[in-house]
């Protein structure tokens, strides 16, 4: 086969291997096409899937937090249904105070509404701010606030002090809880020197508070009331309108300092003026106050509460209403008239005197236990020395007690000592009706040995004569 021949075969197998070439890329390329419509199906497929899950699982979570909140929400106006101050009065009485107080209502997406509360009775306090246009609102709102703190804590064990330093007599409504005990409400100071006196007693107050509440192991003045039977200490709250009006630099570092009284028996409530031009001096004490304090800022239709995100949803719709004010004032003072204390057994207060009968030595003194204090026997001591405490007088209105405190002295002293180391004169003016049981019973027997000089129907110059004895015998 000459070169010509295998040539023309050369080309022609080149030929065929180049048509079986693009034959098989061809079909390579239509496979991959194929191959990547399938995948891509089912990729569509598969994110179609994924979305639709979300959907759902979005949609069922939207609708379990709905229905969560329509149950809060629930829950929420059962415990408290109304924004209006006339309501107020249904808490009075209580024996540990609220620690959450009302400032208006939370609006929900579905026309629900529950109230809107912030942490007051053992914080540091509220400023509510307001400028000139929305004043009015927040006064209302202070005065509400104050309203559900009178109801809340006896009067016998509130002391709600005001600095008003505009003489605005806004607060007059108050003004009758003096009738309590003129402690509750002292009259309402104007001038800053007053001010500052005042937060030097309210200070001097929260140092004692924090003492007993360290001592009883309590964390609050609140949650320690609920231990016991009847309330114990005081609560000082301190209502300043218009600040930072009146102030002085003195006065409001020392007002600062309520940043730091939280749980110990005091609070603030601050009618606070954003129109009002803070000197330079002010601001550093005033940032304290804010930091410390709930912070309520009224606008015209809604109400904000620092540190959440402003929300039209948050309303103030508590009116005020003087005349349920004046009711709220009115039961604090009766009840507080018509307050008993705790009844504490005659053998109970014997046996927290941890003595033993006719043991006691008068040699040093006489004492005896006539009661409790912060669960802790109440003591009190007679004696001739160091220091000499050798009398004792016992005063106080018509019937609260005061012949049965004496008894109890009596049956104390009688108790502890032996008649060879007590001697005593009883001398009843009283017609006899407290002293007869100590004298000899109708056979001659069960005097009190103690007694040296009973005297029942005394007459002002019986008393006399045997007063002169004693002072003889001394």
């Amino acid at each position: 086969m000459n070169i010509t021949t295998r040539i023309a075969h050369l080309r022609q197998s080149i030929g065929s291997l180049a048509g079986q070439a693009h034959v098989a890329q061809t079909d390579a390329e239509k496979r991959i096409s194929a191959n990547r419509a399938e995948a891509s199906e089912q990729l569509q497929h598969a994110i179609q899937d994924a979305e639709a899950v979300y959907r759902s699982g979005e949609i069922s979570a939207t609708a379990s937090r709905e229905n969560a909140v329509a149950r809060l929400l629930s829950e929420l106006r059962k415990a408290d249904p109304s924004s209006r101050v006339r309501d107020i009065p249904e808490n009075a009485g209580v024996r540990a105070p609220n620690p959450l107080t009302r400032v208006g209502t939370i609006h929900g997406q579905r026309g629900d509404e529950a109230p809107l509360s912030i942490p007051l009775i053992d914080s540091s306090g509220v400023v509510i701010s307001s400028t000139q246009q929305t004043r009015e609102l927040a006064l209302q709102l202070v005065r509400s606030v104050v309203a559900d703190v009178v109801s809340q804590i006896p009067a016998l064990h509130l002391r709600l002090s005001l600095f008003d330093p505009n003489v605005s007599s806004e607060l007059a409504d108050f003004g009758p809880l003096k009738d309590a005990r003129p402690q509750t409400a002292p009259k309402p100071m104007s001038e800053v020197h007053e001010l500052r006196q005042r937060l030097g007693e309210i200070f001097a107050h929260v140092q004692e508070t924090a003492s007993m509440l360290k001592q009883v192991q309590s964390p609050s003045l609140s949650e320690y009331w609920k231990t016991l039977d009847t309330p114990e200490g005081e609560y000082h709250v301190l209502v300043l309108l218009d600040y930072p009006a009146g102030l002085d630099k003195e006065g409001a570092q020392r007002l600062a300092k309520f940043s730091h009284v939280a749980n110990k028996g005091a609070f603030l409530i601050v009618l606070r003026t954003l129109d009002h031009d803070m000197d330079e001096d002010l601001v550093t004490a005033d940032e304290k106050i804010l930091s410390g304090c709930e912070h309520v800022i009224v606008h015209p239709h809604s109400i904000e509460i620092a540190g959440y995100p402003p929300s039209d949803r948050f309303q103030t719709h508590i009116s005020y209403d003087s005349t349920a004010v004046r009711d709220v004032v009115k039961d604090a003072v009766r009840t507080a008239r018509e307050a008993k204390g705790p009844v504490i057994p005659l053998q109970s207060v014997l046996r927290d005197s941890d003595v033993e009968f006719w043991q006691s030595s008068a040699i040093d003194g006489l004492e005896t236990v006539i009661g409790r204090y912060q669960n802790e026997p109440l003591i009190v001591r007679l004696r001739g020395a160091s220091p000499p405490i050798a009398n004792m007088l016992i005063g106080g209105a018509v019937g609260q007690g005061k012949s049965n405190l004496l008894l109890n002295i009596v049956y104390g002293l009688t108790y502890a000592y032996p008649p060879e180391e007590l001697e005593l004169y009883l001398l009843d003016f009283k017609e006899g009706l407290e002293f007869k049981k100590f004298g000899p019973d109708k056979n001659g027997e069960n005097w009190l040995p103690h007694a040296s000089l009973l005297s029942l129907h005394t007459r002002q110059e019986d008393g006399l004569i045997a007063l002169r004895n004693i002072q003889q015998r001394v």
